[in-house]
């Protein structure tokens, strides 16, 4: 098991992720003996969802199933952005830190922190308000892009950017604002921003079908897919 320092600190105590070879997984004993090593943790796993059953032995040592991601992605088509009235797109500066970060403390419910029963959703929350706040801090992403209307943040995009292509590793979008093109023009920003990139990806919870349907309406299409698995240990 691989010790996650950051989720540790949100927790206040250990977080670790299991990991292993896709080629070999482990079976049901080896997963006990690792999370018998550990004392009062977090720990969390995930397994392809083109083979069901290698969540098999993590569900009989104790673990559960809390979400199903998918990955899209597509081709960058560059561009201009489509014209959209409702909002001012431009990428983050430091001025914006407090604006985006208070909106990625209210602006997720279907994370899989969220949907796991035994996290507070304080706790969930503030992960993800964090999880902004390090972009800020130079701790995570390369580019943030930010849609404000009359100054406001109501919605904002963080990607990872390579030299070949770029991920969206996190958007949101207030939800006043959802369903009027917002989530749309900052994904249109990003391909006409970085047109010398061949590819854009993101992973999105499955349940999550305005997120899913976003992505498609723009193009993506499904690359594959991921099993989440948490076990508590007290």
């Amino acid at each position: 098991m691989e010790s996650d320092d950051w989720l540790s600190r949100q927790f206040g105590y250990p977080v670790y992720r299991f990991t292993f070879d896709e080629g070999h997984p482990p079976d049901e004993d080896a997963i006990r003996d690792a999370v018998n090593e550990s004392g009062k943790s977090f720990i969390y796993t995930r397994t392809d969802v083109s083979d069901p059953s290698r969540t098999d032995p993590f569900i009989r040592a104790g673990f559960s199933l809390v979400e199903t991601s998918v990955e899209l992605g597509k081709e960058v088509m560059g561009g201009d952005p489509p014209e959209f009235s409702g909002c001012d797109i431009t990428f983050a500066d430091q001025s914006d830190r407090d604006n985006t970060v208070d909106l990625a403390s209210r602006g997720f419910s279907l994370s899989r922190f969220h949907s796991d029963p035994l996290i507070d959703d304080a706790i969930a929350d503030q992960i993800k308000a964090s999880w902004t706040g390090n972009f800020f801090s130079g701790k995570r992403g390369t580019h943030m892009a930010v849609a404000k209307n009359a100054g406001a943040v109501i919605g904002f995009i963080l990607l990872d950017v390579r030299p070949d292509s770029f991920q969206i590793d996190l958007m949101a979008v207030d939800a006043g604002w959802r369903g009027k093109g917002v989530g749309s023009s900052l994904v249109k920003f990003t391909e006409k921003a970085f047109p010398d990139r061949k590819y854009i990806s993101v992973t999105t919870e499955l349940r999550n079908t305005e997120a899913v349907n976003l992505y498609l309406r723009n193009g993506f299409y499904l690359l594959g897919g991921a099993y989440t698995l948490h076990l508590h240990k007290e």
